[in-house]
C-alpha cells in the first residue's frame, strides 16, 4: 500500500529493536510495533509513513500508518479520524482497518495491505485505454458511495488517493479529512484538501457536501481521461469543453464539475449509472 505522491524507500534487514527505541519515521526490518513485525517502508507523505508489516497473531501481511515523530496534535486527530471514517465502511473499494493503538508512545493505524500504487501512478506508468479508466474510476466511485451512504464526505478524493492493487483491485484511501456533516461535534471546518480538485463551495470554507466529492472525482475523472486537470478557471466560472472526449463523456464530466452544485449529479450514484450508459 502506497500513501501519497512520495514513495519512501525499502527499509533494510536490522537486529529486531523495540518501538520505544527508535523513532516512528525511522522504523528498520525486524522492529516491532504492538504485536506487528516491520517489514519494509511502503510510502510516505508529509504526516507519517505507511510501512508493510506481518501480524503473528493472524497470520497476515498489513499495511501500518504511524505518524512522525514530531507530528502534531492536530495530526494525532486526523489519524483517528481517518480510522474512525474507514472503520465505519465495509466495501469493496474502500481499504479496510483492523485496529487503531498506541504502542510505546506510537499512534498507529493498521490495515488491509493491497500490493500495487495509486491510481496516480497507474496513469503516468502508461497510456491507458478509456475502458479501462472508467472501470477502475468507476471502482472507485462505488468506495464513495459506500462512504456517503454512511453520512462521510471525503473531501480529499483525487487520484493519488485511490488505491490499484496489482489484481486490479481499487480501493479509496486517506479518508484524514473526511467529515460528517450530520454530526454536531465534526471538527472539519474550514478550507481542507487538495486546490486542484476541489469544488468552488469547498475552496469558500462552505459545509462539507457529498456534491463537493463528486466535483473532485469529476475533476479526477477529466484528469485520466485527457492527462490534464480541468484548467485554470475563476471558482464560479464552468471549464472549457474538453474536445478529445466524446460527446456523451464530455456531458457528463462537465456537469460533474459544474460550479454550483445544484447544477450537478444528484448524487454519486447517479453519476456512475450516467458512465455505465456507453451509447457504443
Amino acid at each position: 500500500m502506497a500513501s501519497g505522491d512520495e514513495l519512501g524507500e525499502t527499509a533494510t534487514s536490522a537486529p529486531s529493536l523495540a518501538a520505544s527505541a527508535r523513532a516512528a519515521d525511522s522504523f528498520r526490518a525486524g522492529d516491532v510495533l504492538g504485536r506487528y513485525t516491520i517489514e519494509r517502508v511502503l510510502g510516505a507523505g508529509g504526516m507519517g509513513l505507511v510501512y508493510a508489516a506481518h501480524d503473528p497473531d493472524l497470520d497476515r501481511r498489513v499495511a501500518i500508518k504511524v505518524l512522525r515523530g514530531d507530528a502534531s496534535e492536530e495530526s494525532r486527530v486526523r489519524l483517528l479520524r481517518e480510522a474512525r471514517a474507514m472503520a465505519k465502511l465495509s466495501h469493496p473499494n474502500v481499504i479496510t482497518v483492523y485496529e487503531v493503538g498506541t504502542a510505546n508512545g506510537v499512534d498507529f493505524v493498521a490495515m488491509e495491505l493491497l500490493e500495487g500504487g495509486t491510481l496516480a501512478e497507474w496513469l503516468r506508468a502508461e497510456r491507458r485505454p478509456p475502458a479501462e479508466v472508467l472501470e477502475r474510476l468507476r471502482a472507485a466511485g462505488a468506495g464513495l458511495v459506500a462512504a456517503h451512504a454512511r453520512g462521510l464526505v471525503h473531501r480529499d478524493f483525487k487520484p493519488a488517493n485511490v488505491l490499484v492493487g496489482d489484481d486490479g483491485r481499487v480501493r479509496v484511501v486517506d479518508f484524514g479529512l473526511a467529515a460528517d456533516p450530520a454530526a454536531p461535534d465534526d471538527a472539519t471546518g474550514g478550507v481542507a484538501g487538495t486546490p486542484a480538485y476541489m469544488a468552488p463551495e469547498q475552496q469558500r470554507g462552505e459545509a462539507p457536501s457529498p456534491l463537493a466529492d463528486q466535483y473532485s472525482f469529476g475533476a479526477s475523472l477529466h484528469e485520466a481521461l485527457t492527462g490534464q486537470r480541468p484548467g485554470p478557471r475563476a471558482p464560479d466560472r464552468a471549464v472549457a469543453p474538453e474536445p478529445s472526449l466524446p460527446a456523451w463523456l464530455q456531458a457528463i464530466v462537465l456537469r460533474a464539475i459544474a460550479p454550483a452544485p445544484a447544477a450537478r449529479f444528484p448524487s454519486m450514484d447517479a453519476l456512475l449509472q450516467a458512465l455505465a450508459r456507453d451509447p457504443a
